[in-house]
């Protein structure tokens, strides 16, 4: 099955995970706004309904993870695989430009060789904040996490569940989240051992404002070092989701 691109795609088991994640996060969406039911149909319904709401960029992410639930699919006729097919290409009309998001305005591009030259920075400093640093270089493409969404952070054998940051405003799929941990054990005694000293820095710096706000600092003092234009915590996310 070719993407809408009009070549054959070639996806990794990483960026297979997160089509299904974000499936996931589609299906329960639907559901809660629309009552609609679990079924492949009813999703894609759902999202072609959505005029308005999402950037074009949004939209194809979203696409992209339907098209993979779809042809995943077990059991479609050939008929309703290529209705479902037109009906996704159509989708939803984009957002209309007005004030930008927050979101819209952060870095959300790091070049691996960037990326890399940032992680040889910190990797053999003895310093907690550097420390902490690289964990969330090596933590933030895999895990896509907000660095609030840290602190509340759990993991359960191999998965982790973390508390939806966005909760609030109603952006967010619920109050937590949970995905499988797909890496060796030794990561994720790496993870477990990274958010314990996280929780601890935030209690010495007296909040997490206090914390991210030095840690931020930091990473812009060894961006500028490494001549790659400045990388934020968050940029970290939008990293993991777009890669």
């Amino acid at each position: 099955m070719n993407d809408f691109g009009g070549g054959r795609p070639t996806r990794t088991a990483t960026t297979e995970h997160r089509y299904r994640e974000t499936f996931e996060d589609l299906r329960h969406t639907a559901e809660r706004e629309a009552r609609a039911g679990g079924h492949i149909f009813d999703i894609v319904d759902w999202f072609c309904s959505k005029h308005g709401c999402w950037s074009s960029s949004t939209i194809r992410q979203y696409r992209a993870s339907l098209n993979h639930a779809i042809t995943t699919t077990a059991g479609l006729h050939p008929d309703h695989l290529a209705h479902l097919m037109m009906r996704l290409k159509r989708g939803p009309d984009v957002r209309q430009k007005g004030p930008r998001r927050t979101a819209a305005r952060k870095r959300k591009s790091l070049p691996h060789a960037q990326w890399e030259l940032l992680v040889q920075a910190v990797r053999h400093s003895r310093s907690p904040d550097d420390r902490l640093i690289l964990c969330f270089l090596i933590f933030g493409p895999a895990l896509f996490l907000r660095p609030t969404e840290y602190l509340a952070a759990r993991v359960d054998g191999d998965l982790l569940f973390t508390k939806n940051a966005k909760a609030t405003n109603g952006r967010a799929n619920g109050e937590e989240r949970g995905r499988n941990l797909e890496m060796p054990g030794w990561t994720i005694d790496q993870l477990i051992i990274f958010l314990n000293s996280l929780a601890k820095a935030v209690e010495a710096a007296g909040s997490p404002e206090k914390l991210f706000g030095r840690l931020s600092a930091r990473l812009a003092r060894i961006c500028k070092g490494c001549g790659v234009r400045r990388v934020s915590l968050y940029t970290l996310r939008h990293v993991g989701i777009a890669t």
